[in-house]
């Protein structure tokens, strides 16, 4: 059915004669409504006559009254500067770092030009008896300050700077009271001239609408039933029925219908094509959903090797061997972290991401931080240090935290100098922690700072032999403002660059649990041998499994690499325990799971998934769909005879 089919007829009962052209009628909507704007404008130009001699007025007492509130402003400034060169004081007193005197020497530069136009000021508003002291009481201050950051901390100076400090907030104080004063006065006159003002203006106001009322009561006569018609037909066009047609004119509203009807045309034409978008995205986000998760198994599967034998060789030996595996231990796990946020990203484009907030230790997460980019450091005789010695707690997620870390670390080596330096820092400012990591590179380029933190921007560094995506930043900045906090850059030139990063600073958590590695080996339980069927068709993940396996010499292992076999085999053998990954050459996991529940003979089968895709979907649907539990690629020794030991004493009991 096309929207813009019309159908003349009855409007309101009434069948539509034509009227006799007269002059008002033939005046299309502009002209009949500039006529109605003339008869009002008569009395409005009266009032407005005398309206301007009370705005005049009052815009003189708002000038005088802003130009008080900035003086009254210019007090309270004198006192914050002055308020934050104490602090900055105190800070340098305590760290020794000079970049905390910036505010006492913005301070400096800036107080004399306020005590200037606060001594102007006092001329006009009678205030100079006030003023008199506080210009030798903010020197004397500031000679407290400087004798304090030339010699440390002083018990007389720091007695003496408050004393004066106490002074000159009373002095302002008064001075404050009377600005105060002062400005209540002109407000009140202002408001009293702004009453006098309103009133003339409601008396034209009433004037101009009985002269304009006529002349509309005759436009109004003349439009309500068009309105009323366009109306239905906005109606008529949101339900997809064929629109009125409009008794014949010429003027605007007739132009709107024509228009309404062409929107007809055009909404049935969009909504096609927004029919087929969405389609189109259907399909591009189950393409993604299915990328993902193919993504995720053709990483971990080969991770699984790598961290899982890693493991069982930490366990066999001692020395300087064991500190090169717990190194590729190390880095391999930040590598799965590493995978496990890629498939975070659809998270992140839905605004849902999950993270899980606990009282971390930074001191902590940086020398974890720092192991992983040592290597890639030493190379270029680079050194990277912390500064960060003291115990301080942020409520943040600590691999999340890490990752940004660790990201800001490698940037810091990678952008740097041979035998140049990367330094973290921790500083607790208030209820928030900052850390900055500092390093001694050539600085960012002229107007790079706008682009930092955009996706993919590289900054000109594509044309370099450094390795990077221009991804790094940006998730690091979301990443930190999801966990409630902030990041930027800070200083950049050619003696380096700073990033920073804030978190809200927490409690050391009140239990303090040493961690262990969880025993390998077990001592075999009074009871019967088990029998545990593993289905899996990599090689790697076979052999790893069955090592580990060796530390449970009470459990028989099977194993199966087709999903055709291991259900002969269940059926056969009748394990307790079935291992299943979930992609396998012949079938996949899900459907051997959904067999095995299907059949009578082995429904009771206990099944764990083993398997290299971590999305949270596939985990739930799985567990739904009669799954024991779920393990995930790379296998982490501990947790793995954690779940079959737990599941083998279930099913035994």
């Amino acid at each position: 059915m096309a929207y813009d089919v019309r159908q003349p007829g009855k409007a309101h009962g009434s069948p539509v004669t034509p009227r006799p052209k007269r002059l008002w009628s033939r005046l299309s909507l502009t002209h009949k409504g500039v006529a109605i704007m003339l008869l009002a404008l008569v009395p409005m130009a009266l009032a407005g006559a005398l309206q301007l001699y009370f705005t005049v007025s009052v815009r003189r007492l708002d000038a005088q009254v802003l130009m008080d509130r900035g003086h009254r402003l210019d007090q309270a400034r004198l006192m914050s500067l002055l308020v934050d060169a104490e602090t900055s004081v105190r800070g340098y007193l305590l760290t020794a770092d000079e970049s905390f005197l910036e505010p006492y020497e913005n301070a400096r530069a800036r107080i004399p030009e306020l005590l200037r136009r606060m001594e102007e000021h006092s001329g006009e508003s009678g205030h100079g008896r006030e003023l008199e002291e506080i210009p030798g009481l903010v020197e004397r201050k500031f000679d407290v300050m400087a004798g304090l950051v030339r010699s440390g901390n002083s018990e007389d100076d720091l007695r003496e700077g408050r004393i004066v400090m106490d002074a000159i907030s009373a002095r302002v104080a008064d001075l404050a009271a009377d600005e105060d004063a002062r400005i209540q006065n002109l407000l009140q006159a202002r408001d009293d001239e702004y009453r006098r003002e309103q009133r003339l203006l409601a008396a034209g106001a009433l004037v101009a609408l009985l002269a304009s009322a006529g002349a509309g009561m005759i436009l109004l006569r003349g439009i309500v039933r068009r309105v009323q018609v366009v109306r239905a037909n906005a109606q008529r066009l949101a339900d997809g029925r064929p629109l009125e047609a409009l008794p014949p004119s010429r003027d605007d509203i007739a132009q709107l219908d024509a228009l309404l009807s062409q929107s007809a045309n055009l909404l049935r034409a969009r909504e096609s094509a927004l029919r087929q978008a969405k389609e189109e995205a259907d399909r591009a986000n189950s393409a993604k959903s299915v990328f993902l998760s193919r993504m995720s198994h053709e990483l971990r599967t080969p991770l699984n090797a790598i961290l899982g034998f890693t493991e069982l060789a930490r366990a066999e030996v001692r020395g300087e061997v064991r500190g090169d595996l717990d190194q590729i231990h190390l880095a391999g796990r930040h590598l799965l972290d590493l995978i496990n946020e890629v498939l975070d990203i659809s998270r992140i484009e839905a605004g849902h991401m999950s993270l899980s907030l606990e009282s971390v230790s930074v001191p902590e997460v940086v020398t974890e931080a720092m192991a992983l980019v040592r290597g890639a450091a030493a190379a270029r005789g680079i050194r990277v240090r912390s500064e960060c010695s003291e115990s301080v707690f942020v409520r943040a997620d600590r691999q999340r935290l890490k990752q940004v870390l660790v990201n800001l670390l490698s940037n810091g080596v990678k952008y740097n100098h041979d035998a140049g330096g990367v330094v973290v820092s921790c500083v607790t400012m208030g209820r928030s922690v900052r850390v900055v990591v500092t390093d001694t590179g050539p600085g960012l380029p002229k107007g790079a700072a706008e682009k930092l933190f955009t996706p993919f921007a590289r900054l000109g560094a594509e044309t370099s032999e450094i390795e990077g995506t221009g991804l790094g930043l940006a998730l690091s900045k979301n990443l930190i403002e999801a966990m409630g906090g902030e990041m930027d850059v800070g200083t950049s030139g050619p003696a380096g660059t700073e990033f920073w990063f804030s978190l809200a600073l927490d409690e050391a958590p009140s239990v303090v649990e040493a961690v262990q590695e969880a025993p390998l080996a077990a001592v075999a339980p009074d009871r019967s041998p088990a029998t545990v069927l593993q289905v899996e068709d990599n090689p790697s993940n076979i052999k790893l499994v069955a090592r580990i396996m060796q530390r449970r010499p009470w459990i028989d292992l099977v194993t199966a690499q087709l999903g055709a076999d291991a259900l002969e085999v269940a059926k056969r053998v009748g394990p307790d325990l079935v291992l299943l990954d979930l992609n396998l050459p012949d079938m996949s996991g899900r459907e051997v799971l959904a067999r095995l529940r299907s059949d009578p003979d082995t429904r009771d089968i206990q099944v764990v998934m083993l398997s290299a895709d971590a999305t949270g979907s596939q985990v739930q649907s799985l567990l739904d769909a009669g799954a024991a539990g779920y393990l995930t690629k790379p296998i982490d020794v501990a947790s793995f005879l954690e779940v079959v030991d737990e599941v083998l004493a279930a099913q035994a009991a």
